[in-house]
């Protein structure tokens, strides 16, 4: 692994590779500040249906396992991790929870959906342990304790993000909603944009559901485009979003799309023939590959020589969840749990997905960023970004209905 770049470790872990390693331990988890190693313990879904959010989570958290380690550590001791699997299971959650609180963990990265991430976050609360979930988006994961933390912002900042987006980007005056009305990512992002664009004097001139099973959408898409809107929100996911998309042609809708972070993916659901239906729609993300700043591509080119592909958002999140668990040990100047709760609150972090703060709260204050594609690749919108406070209400379900 190549890339190494060394620097002041307050406030500030950067880039660099090295080498990982994963284990359970017995330190204690609030002064746990004798051995040589810093035992953290990671709750996610490994296999099951949620899998793939949890296992490109999990590598971004080892490449930032990798570059302390290879920086020497954290306060000088190499960094261990215990990845424990939840199968998106509340209950095989807090088994993960009680088994690593047991070994000695003295920070926990995850879980990194919502229910599970739920389920841990009162015991974490109970035990005032460090938690930073990287993609749980449910507003009552930090609302469990002072300690409990999250990377990715809520579902409600996006869409608010995107309903200011279209007023003052698109100068829209008529938008539709078209959303999974079974799903609460889809439902509760929908909801919020509604309510953000109807503040934005925009006229909501059809709100259209499906359902998750469906496969056609041309009976709602037909009712959006006599409405005749200027821009259509669809808050679902990548493979429904790219049905969406075409559709959408087949019936001669003219409207601009627009989404939240599910259509991250959406160029991996279509083939040349059909890419041409999501050309120039813009969606809410955390990260896109093809950002082009120094710090991003750094982290795409070691994602890509140990993964073989780019990374996702979930990646991208769980790597920067990690960065900032060790810099707040590394600014604390121990392990003790007070200590790096105050540090995490304090914390001024730069990383992959932006820069990060809190102001009261375990939500971050952070940019959302603005994706559209672009000659059949992602790009970012130069003019999209806003900085969003995080305190507001998000839906109740989790990351894995975020970006995939």
């Amino acid at each position: 692994m190549k890339t190494k770049r060394f620097a002041a470790l307050a406030l500030a872990l950067t880039m660099a590779m090295g080498t990982f390693t994963g284990c359970s331990g017995n330190n204690s988890s609030s002064t746990a500040d004798t051995g040589d190693t810093i035992r953290i313990g990671a709750i996610a879904p490994l296999t099951g249906g949620a899998s793939d959010y949890g296992i490109t989570a999990t590598n971004g958290l080892k490449l930032a396992v990798e570059e302390v380690n290879a920086n020497g550590g954290v306060l000088g001791r190499q960094v261990v991790v215990d990845y424990q699997d939840d199968e998106n299971d509340t209950t095989k959650a807090v088994n993960a929870y009680n088994k690593l609180k047991g070994d000695g963990m003295v920070a926990l990265w995850g879980a990194v959906t919502s229910k599970p991430a739920i389920s841990v976050s009162s015991k974490a609360a109970k035990d005032n342990l460090p938690m930073m979930t990287p993609t749980g988006t449910a507003t009552a994961i930090t609302e469990a304790g002072s300690n409990v933390f999250r990377t990715c912002f809520l579902d409600a900042t996006q869409a608010k993000a995107m309903a200011d987006y279209a007023a003052n980007e698109l100068s829209a005056q008529k938008v539709a909603v078209l959303y999974d009305i079974t799903d609460d990512y889809s439902l509760g992002v929908a909801e919020s944009f509604k309510a953000e664009a109807e503040a934005n004097g925009l006229e909501v001139v059809a709100f259209e559901s499906f359902q998750s099973t469906d496969t056609d959408f041309k009976s709602q898409l037909s009712k959006i485009a006599a409405a005749d809107p200027d821009a259509l929100y669809v808050p679902s996911y990548y493979n429904t979003n790219a049905l969406i998309a075409i559709q959408a042609k087949e019936v001669g809708l003219d409207a601009q799309l627009l989404g939240a972070d599910g259509w991250d993916g959406v160029l991996s659901a279509l083939d040349e023939n059909n890419k041409s239906a999501v050309e120039g729609v813009v969606f809410t993300n955390h990260f896109t590959a093809t950002d082009p700043g120094a710090k991003v591509q750094d982290f795409v080119t070691r994602y890509r020589e140990a993964y073989g592909s780019d990374p996702s958002s979930f990646a991208a999140l769980g790597y920067d969840a990690g960065m900032m668990l060790f810099q707040a040990i590394e600014a604390a100047g121990t392990t003790d749990s007070a200590a790096v709760n105050e540090a995490l609150t304090n914390l001024q972090y730069e990383g992959v997905t932006g820069a990060i703060h809190y102001e009261g709260s375990g939500d971050p204050v952070k940019d959302v960023k603005f994706v559209t594609v672009k000659d059949g690749a992602y790009a970012l919108v130069e003019n999209g970004a806003e900085e969003a406070p995080a305190e507001e209400p998000a839906s109740e379900e989790a990351s894995e209905e975020a970006a995939a």
